[in-house]
């Protein structure tokens, strides 16, 4: 169905604007494309020279691990208070992910200490040379070397390499087994198998990096992963490490697990080493006092010989190492009071504390006190791995544990003052006991002083050899609460970067969504005209025809190429005007537009040349007296024009200018007046245009924007027609609005519109589009949708000049 314009013409609305939006829709497209191909290349690059990382796991098990044949040990333990109840497994997992044991595990690596790398070609890609380096770097214990530099190296022969330190010094030839030194790093290299094939090496670029401890400690404290199979029920953890050589992941792992296992084993061994301890504190002292004794029965028994003592005797020995003993007993749990009293004062680790069932001491309520702070304890060194000292859950432990601690103070003082009376009870009666053996013989009497001590010792030895064989039981029994389920290998490891699939699908999504969302966002904020439909549904006005994009380099193709289908697009914006204005004689046609770089001095100027072709007297004024651009376009003097004039220093004949184009004159502007508005406003400049509409044809006028100055309005007065020249993709459609106002206000009055600059989309139509109507490229009988139905008509069509324009649009 045909649509008509506000010119009347004719045109096939529906089949050309489906055209239209087809090849802008393909042109976005070819963006998208781009964009889409260029994501996937970043993608194809990051896979292809990106170092690959590796993903390696181990898991264990976390549990009270009992072995098999050993029941009866860890009752025994239990029974000592020697072992502590099931560990909560967030504690572990804290312990797993501290740095102490990563510093502990990392000191116990030495491969870890250097780290080696080839450079790839270019400097591209390189990969690390995890214990596969064919050098070794042997540093100097006695220098201080840095940590963290790139030392590079280049393997020229068997004998030599380069050394690059990169602070901008000069590279190093030097040999290998020579110790280097230059004040900051002192290191030897030596060849790992000098045999090899040394030309594979030959000029291939290493490097090595000296890592710090606390470095690497911190570095594998953050990437280690531990995690539970299954939170609810399972004491089963993975251990999982990422990094770029799988078997360097799979050691520190198995190394973790080893340390971790060692210290869970010490930790627990704590109490029975302080036993043993103790009790070897109180065997040294016992041990010379039953030499002592043992030495005093030999002599007395080889000095007197074998004697006989009476059944009183006898009784009296008993009841009197009954006595001892329980005097011993006494004294020695007041010793362990005293090592329990200044153990807590000293705040050593309360985990280690002997226990007292160790001591013989039956009291279940210290038991109970130091098995909580056992507890407390643990607690209190789990939570020191993820939160600082000064944390309130740590302030609520250290304040049970005081409370705790002030109690069994409390406590041991209360048994002390048992142990004393008690104590003095026993010394009563052993005085008692001893009146008794005064009244015996002196030597059966010696004898029994000297077998009471011995017996005495001897079983209190004996007593205290028993406690420490439990205790050593109890230390050689012990297991780690740690079971490895499978340990970390490196032929097990999977890649995890790049992730080619993941790349790709990304890549995908970047390249499809960022270039349609730039194309909206681009859509939403560009306000300029872009579709020549835009005009009739934003305003009456009417569109006297269309200008397509000059392709030449010349400022007046008309006049330069008269026969390209471009001047063509002039020719009818020539018959248009003719029309509208309706045959008149006398013409005079201003030529304006919103703002400035719209074109209106080159409509102007090609216009003039248009008419004056056609047989017309056209003279063209330049009445843009602020920024006048006519004596540029056509090379004429611009000392003196229309400014003078006006001020009456110039006639019109001093100012009318001839052109090498026949038919047509030119006024120019003239220097820059400081009052051009006053100026165009008086009757002079009325005179002016009426004298020229008597001697001319055309009176074709060039004036200012009227959206920057009132100029034009002025001019307008005095004019049969206004052109007002809109650029396609840089006026605002908010244009069209003004114009309408302009018009349908009556400022400006017989308003025309002209699109200029037209670059219509490729694909069909013919030249640049002129005519009637929006551009569209009908009339005259030259073709519609082929461009090679005008040829031989036009001069536009030069293969040069084609491959020229292509290969321009094709670098744009």
């Amino acid at each position: 169905m045909d649509s008509t314009n506000n010119t009347g013409q004719a045109f096939p609305e529906e089949t050309i604007d489906l055209k239209r939006y087809f090849f802008l829709f393909l042109g976005k497209w070819y963006f998208i494309a781009i964009s889409l191909f260029a994501a996937l290349f970043v993608a194809y690059l990051v896979n292809r020279y990106s170092e690959q990382v590796y993903s390696v796991n181990a898991s264990i098990v976390i549990g009270n691990v009992t072995a098999p044949n050993k029941q009866g040990v860890q009752n025994l333990m239990r029974e000592m208070n020697l072992v502590s109840d099931r560990k909560m497994i967030d504690n572990e997992i804290g312990i797993l992910k501290s740095y102490t044991l990563a510093r502990t595990a990392i000191a116990e690596l030495p491969d870890f200490k250097i780290t080696y790398a080839s450079v790839g070609r270019r400097g591209i890609a390189e990969s690390k040379l995890y214990k596969n380096a064919p050098f070794v770097m042997v540093l100097d214990t006695g220098a201080i070397n840095p940590t963290g530099y790139p030392i590079y190296i280049t393997i020229l022969n068997r004998e030599e390499y380069k050394i690059d330190l990169t602070d901008e010094k000069e590279p190093i030839i030097w040999k290998f087994g020579d110790k280097f030194s230059d004040g900051r790093f002192s290191f030897t290299i030596n060849l790992v198998n000098p045999d090899r094939d040394i030309n594979s090496l030959s000029q291939r670029k290493f490097y090595a990096i000296i890592n710090s401890e606390h470095g690497m400690a911190i570095k594998y404290m953050s990437k280690v992963g531990v995690s539970l199979a299954d939170k609810e029920n399972s004491t089963l953890l993975n251990l999982s490490s990422q990094g770029f050589v799988a078997q360097q992941e799979a050691d520190y792992l198995n190394k973790l697990i080893e340390v971790y296992m060692r210290n869970d084993l010490n930790e627990k061994m704590q109490t029975s080493i302080n036993t043993i301890l103790f009790v070897d504190n109180q065997l040294s002292g016992i041990y010379d006092s039953l030499r002592r004794a043992e030495f005093l029965l030999q002599n007395f028994r080889t000095q007197k010989g074998i004697i006989n003592i009476s059944s009183e005797g006898k009784s009296l020995l008993e009841r009197l190492e009954k006595l001892y003993g329980e005097k011993n007993m006494l004294t020695f749990q007041l010793e362990y009071f005293n090592y329990l009293e200044g153990y807590l004062k000293e705040k050593k680790d309360l985990k280690g504390i002997v226990s007292p069932g160790t001591m013989g001491l039956e009291d279940t309520d210290v038991s109970r006190i130091i098995s909580q702070l056992n507890q407390f304890a643990l607690e209190r060194d789990a939570l020191l791995l993820t939160v600082k000292p000064d944390n309130l859950q740590i302030a609520k432990i250290d304040q049970s544990i005081s409370g705790l601690i002030s109690l069994l103070f409390e406590k041991l003082d209360g048994m002390r003052q048992i142990n004393r009376i008690r104590l003095k009870e026993i010394n009563r009666r052993i005085a008692e006991q001893e009146e008794h053996l005064s009244l015996l013989p002196v030597t059966e009497r010696e004898l029994v002083n000297i077998e009471r001590k011995y017996n005495i010792h001897e079983k209190f030895y004996t007593y205290l050899m028993e406690k420490r064989i439990e205790a050593g039981i109890a230390k050689a029994s012990n297991v780690s609460d740690c079971k490895i389920i499978d340990k970390a290998r490196s032929e097990m490891a999977r890649v995890v970067k790049p992730n080619r699939k993941n790349n790709y699908i990304m890549s995908l999504l970047i390249g499809l969504l960022v270039p349609m969302g730039l194309i909206l966002l681009f859509d939403m904020l560009d306000n300029a005209i872009k579709d020549p439909t835009e005009i009739g549904k934003k305003t009456r006005i009417p569109l006297l025809g269309t200008i397509g994009n000059n392709p030449y380099d010349s400022s007046l193709p008309v006049y330069d190429k008269p026969k390209s289908s471009f001047t063509e697009s002039f020719r009818a914006l020539r018959t248009n005007l003719d029309l509208l204005l309706g045959g008149e004689e006398k013409k005079a046609v201003l030529i304006s537009s919103t703002i400035s770089s719209e074109g209106k001095s080159f409509v102007a100027s090609n216009l003039a040349i248009s008419l004056a072709q056609l047989g017309k007297r056209v003279v063209l004024m330049g009445l843009d007296l602020r920024k006048p651009k006519i004596h540029n376009l056509l090379g004429i003097d611009n000392s003196m024009g229309i400014s003078t004039f006006l001020v009456g220093r110039n006639t019109l004949e001093e100012i009318t200018n001839t052109t090498n184009i026949e038919n047509l004159w030119v006024l120019p502007a003239g220097p820059i007046p400081p009052n051009p508005a006053e100026m165009l406003a008086g009757a002079k400049l009325k005179q002016l245009i009426e004298k020229l509409k008597e001697a001319y044809d055309y009176v074709i006028i060039d004036s200012p924007p009227v959206a920057v100055v009132t100029d034009a309005i002025l001019v307008s007065a005095h004019c049969d027609t206004t052109l007002f020249v809109i650029r396609h993709r840089y006026t605002s459609r908010n244009v069209l609005s003004l114009v309408d106002s302009l018009s349908r206000n009556s400022t400006i009055k017989h308003m025309s519109l002209l699109l200029n600059d037209y670059k219509k989309p490729k694909g069909y139509g013919y030249g640049y589009g002129y005519g009637y109507g929006y551009a569209y490229g009908f009339g005259y009988g030259y073709g519609y949708g082929d461009s090679k139905s005008y040829r031989g008509y036009y001069t536009d069509d030069d293969n040069g000049k084609r491959v020229k324009r292509i290969l321009k649009r094709f670098f744009n």
